[in-house]
Parts: C-alpha cells; sequence; structure tokens
C-alpha cells in the first residue's frame, strides 16, 4: 500500500490555512455593524473614559482583559492598572523566562509572609511582562471568598506595597459578585430589544431591582442575606386590590393562602439604613 505523504501534507495545510483566512474577514452583526470582541470593547470604554477626563486610580481587571494589546493601550494611556494573571503566563526574571506558577514555586510557602489583615500568605516579585517592568504578587492559602487559593496577581504600579497590591484587587470583586447576581437572578443578558435606548432601559430597571432587593434585606446582627435569599424572601409578596382602591399586602404561603404583611415591617430596613427618607404607612393605588 503506497503512502502519499506530500498529499497528506498539503490536505493539512489547506485545513490549517481556512481558520487564518476567516480570521481576517470580521464579521457583522445583526444591525451591520462590525463584530467587536471583549477586549476591543474594553479598549473603546477606557478610551472613552480618558477622553472624557474622568481620573482613575487603578484599572481592575480579571485575567482574561491581561492581553498584551490591551496592557500596552492602558501604558500609552499612562493609566495604571492591577490584574490577575494565568498560572501559565510566562515572564522574565532575572534574565530567565518561566511561567508566573514555576517562579512562585522557587520560593518555599513558609518563606511567605503571613499577612493577618488579608487572611493569606503572599510575597511579590519584580518582574517583566510583555517587555515591561511590573510587580508579581503570588498570593497562597488565600481565604477570600473569590475563588482559587493561589493567585497570581501583576500591577504597573511598582510603588504598591504587596498589601496594597493584594487590596487592590480585591476591591473589584463587589462588581463582580453584582454582575453575577444580575445575570442570574435579575435577567440582566436577557433583553431582547435591540435599539440603543430599549437597552439601556432594561439595564437601568435592573440596577433599580438590585438596589431594591439590597435594601429590602431583612436586619440582622450579621446582615449577609445574598441577593438570591432576598429574592426568595419577597417573591411570595402580593397585593390584593379592593374595588375602593386600596390595597393590602400579603405573603402567600406554602399551603395557597394568602396571610397579612405588615407594611411597616416591609419598610422597616429601608428606613433604617436610609435615615430620615418619609415612606408611606400604607399602600394605595392611585
Amino acid at each position: 500500500m503506497r503512502s502519499h505523504p506530500r498529499r497528506a501534507h498539503l490536505q493539512r495545510a489547506r485545513r490549517r490555512a481556512v481558520p487564518h483566512a476567516a480570521r481576517r474577514v470580521r464579521p457583522r452583526t445583526a444591525s451591520g455593524t462590525h463584530y467587536h470582541t471583549k477586549n476591543e470593547l474594553a479598549r473603546a470604554l477606557v478610551w472613552r473614559v480618558v477622553r472624557a477626563g474622568i481620573r482613575v486610580q487603578f484599572i481592575l481587571f480579571d485575567n482574561w482583559y491581561a492581553a498584551h494589546h490591551n496592557l500596552r493601550c492602558f501604558a500609552h494611556s499612562h493609566l495604571a492598572w492591577v490584574t490577575r494573571l494565568k498560572s501559565t503566563t510566562r515572564v522574565r526574571f532575572q534574565g530567565h523566562t518561566l511561567t508566573v506558577k514555576q517562579l512562585a514555586a522557587t520560593v518555599a510557602t513558609a518563606n511567605y509572609h503571613y499577612y493577618a489583615q488579608l487572611g493569606a500568605r503572599a510575597r511579590s516579585f519584580a518582574v517583566e511582562l510583555f517587555g515591561r517592568p511590573i510587580k508579581l504578587t503570588v498570593v497562597k492559602h488565600d481565604s477570600h471568598p473569590e475563588r482559587a487559593r493561589t493567585k497570581y496577581l501583576a500591577t504597573s504600579e511598582l510603588s504598591l506595597s504587596t498589601a496594597e497590591h493584594v487590596r487592590g484587587y480585591r476591591r473589584r470583586w463587589p462588581g463582580e459578585v453584582f454582575f453575577r447576581d444580575a445575570k442570574q437572578l435579575l435577567g440582566l443578558g436577557r433583553a431582547q430589544a435591540r435599539q440603543p435606548q430599549a437597552v439601556l432601559r432594561h439595564i437601568v430597571l435592573v440596577c433599580v431591582a438590585y438596589v431594591g432587593l439590597q435594601l429590602l434585606k431583612p436586619l440582622r446582627p450579621q446582615p449577609h442575606l445574598s441577593v438570591s435569599q432576598s429574592k426568595k424572601a419577597l417573591l411570595p409578596l402580593r397585593l390584593l386590590l379592593t374595588a375602593k382602591g386600596a390595597a393590602d399586602l400579603v405573603r402567600l404561603t406554602t399551603t395557597g393562602q394568602f396571610e397579612p404583611v405588615e407594611v411597616e415591617t416591609l419598610w422597616e430596613p429601608i428606613r433604617t439604613r436610609l435615615g430620615g427618607l418619609e415612606l408611606p404607612k400604607h399602600l394605595g393605588v392611585p
């Protein structure tokens, strides 16, 4: 049986060339505009912030946006950034090229300094990323709610201390929690409209609903209820309307019956958190 290595080589070359050719043709969306990747959109948004004259201390982002083009764009705009790197990211350290995971393994975990205020061990290294000097901070045995006990953080601001670097990165976590809850519980990504104004209204209503769920959380010594728990607590609430326009607030029980709910009980968390706010004592329909 004869083999055809040259023919097989040409076939493989043609198969490899198809994806490269497809990348050169920028696809278009349903509205006719060119499709933009997340990284391209991120650079455009940062450019708008710079053009608007908004002063920022740092740009915080996760490892998805730690790409060469993004970091180069931020450097040209003279913007400092703090991010997280993948364990396979290659950096230059003392004349050697190695991954951040390999670099972290060169120092025993026992030699990482323990920061009680961070609840983790951390150690910083001066390295180069894409030819630019940065500060790499390796965090181990991290007790922060964000997943992964070991994290590789990077920043362009070399003057930051190790603790400031870790705290700076953690400042983005509330934003991540908001987008997670807004997408999973409040339908942020379920807008069917294509008009920009309609999409903007949808986003505004989601933000209003999120704030409402936060304000209506029951008051407790340690109010750590999630948005999901708050939403489940409010879903059984109903308004019973009478012919005269009166409205009674009730809760639908698991047995299918309605039990009355005092309006004061509902408003108490809002009144306590927003002191001086006048709230109605009764519900009514205009």
